[in-house]
């Protein structure tokens, strides 16, 4: 995504230095042309399915500028609670164009969804089932009901890191499918589809076909069910070494046993999409070199992006030299926060830096921004989103007055 063009660091056409020196760092900065492309990549790849259905998993990013971009070229909106239910709809998101995920649902929240006329619900357990009937057999008006489907969970290891594995049957997501079965013979007409999601960043074939493959058992046997949604879960490039997801072994060994489910195809991907999108621009403060190792310490830290430090994630790492640097160092990139856990990278191999120079953090557009905390008293960054040569603020960044603001009461 980040080119070098007569002397600049551009994404499309925007100078990154520019943006630094205009907005600060660390900054979150979109590519409105790679979300598109992302996009279209998804639906090329689903063509052969007439009826299928895209949608993006809101705890991605939830900034509503992004939303309404997304619900523009094409997306449904996955949201797993009320306040991204409120996001989605400040993004510009019809009612009837959200999908309901997630396993903590309480009463109230579905009955407002249930009320506020979303495209469907995805039902996670028993207990939760008999709360969606319990509600809906109380209603006067019947009409205008989402399509309720059953979160299925397959128990197929989706070959992830543990904490992204959600098909699995230790894991707390989705109803088991011999307890689908029993709820499927007995229903009446509430349950029309069937969903599953087996994890994220995924990259073998295998488990989509394993898991795909017993839905499509359990809807030969279920005539009332016209749609199923298969979650997301397609993997990206974090290490840059060209193993982006291989849609085209998916378009040829998956989409074959999607057709044989001769139904509505429904699909939720958020990494895949934004992921790729976004990167975090970061500027160096100073190298500190130790007797046994060296570290980059910049002004992004865990607060700002969470992922190494929680799941000990890879992001690629570029020092934004505009002229060649031959001389590269092994160095932990590292924030200022009070916990050794708080680095971006460890012992990681990159072109040698200095105080003052930037760095972009690749693949930071899915679960950057929207995991970030105020750990420290930290603000969170701003947001900017880039087209062509053209770039705006999509969202501000905090100051320690808005953080007084929630406790000055």
């Amino acid at each position: 995504m980040i080119e070098k063009m007569n002397g600049k660091v551009m994404i499309e056409s925007v100078d990154l230095f520019e943006l630094a020196e205009k907005y600060g760092t660390p900054l979150y900065c979109y590519s409105k042309q790679t979300i598109k492309d992302r996009i279209k990549m998804i639906y090329h790849t689903m063509e052969e399915i007439a009826d299928f259905h895209l949608g993006f998993a809101l705890k991605a990013n939830n900034n509503i500028h992004l939303i309404n971009l997304l619900v523009k070229n094409g997306c449904m909106i996955d949201i797993v609670n009320h306040n991204e239910y409120i996001l989605a709809r400040e993004g510009g998101t019809p009612a009837d164009k959200i999908v309901v995920n997630g396993n903590g649902a309480s009463r109230e929240f579905l009955e407002t969804m249930i009320a506020e006329g979303v495209y469907s619900i995805n039902i996670d357990s028993y207990e939760e089932y008999k709360i969606v009937r319990n509600i809906v057999e109380k209603l006067d008006d019947k009409e205008r009901l989402p399509n309720f489907m059953l979160r299925v969970n397959p128990d197929v290891n989706p070959n992830t890191h543990p904490y992204i594995s959600t098909g699995l049957k230790e894991n707390k997501f989705g109803i088991q499918m011999d307890v689908a079965r029993k709820i499927l013979s007995t229903d009446k007409g509430l349950i029309t589809g069937l969903h599953t999601h087996i994890g994220s960043n995924i990259f073998d074939i295998s488990p989509f076909k394993e898991a795909f493959a017993k839905l499509l058992e359990l809807k030969k046997d279920f005539s009332q069910l016209k749609a199923v949604n298969i979650g997301g879960g397609w993997g990206i490039d974090y290490h840059k070494e060209g193993t982006d997801f291989d849609t085209e072994t998916f378009r040829k060994e998956i989409v074959p046993l999607l057709k044989e489910m001769d139904c509505r195809i429904m699909m939720e991907i958020g990494r895949f999409i934004m992921g790729p999108s976004g990167i975090l621009l970061s500027k160096v403060l100073y190298k500190k070199e130790t007797e046994f190792k060296t570290f980059v310490v910049c002004d992004a830290n865990m607060a700002n992006m969470i992922r190494p430090a929680l799941y000990d994630a890879y992001h690629h790492i570029q020092p934004l030299h505009t002229k060649p640097v031959e001389e590269k160092i092994t160095a932990d990139v590292v924030g200022g926060l009070c916990e050794t856990g708080d680095r971006l990278a460890k012992n990681r191999e990159i072109e040698d830096v200095s105080k003052g120079d930037l760095i972009a953090i690749h693949d930071a557009g899915a679960y950057g921004y929207s995991m970030a905390s105020n750990y420290n008293a930290e603000s969170k960054p701003a947001e900017v989103l880039i087209y062509k040569d053209s770039h705006r603020l999509i969202r501000k960044r905090e100051t320690v007055q808005d953080l007084l603001k929630k406790m000055k009461i």
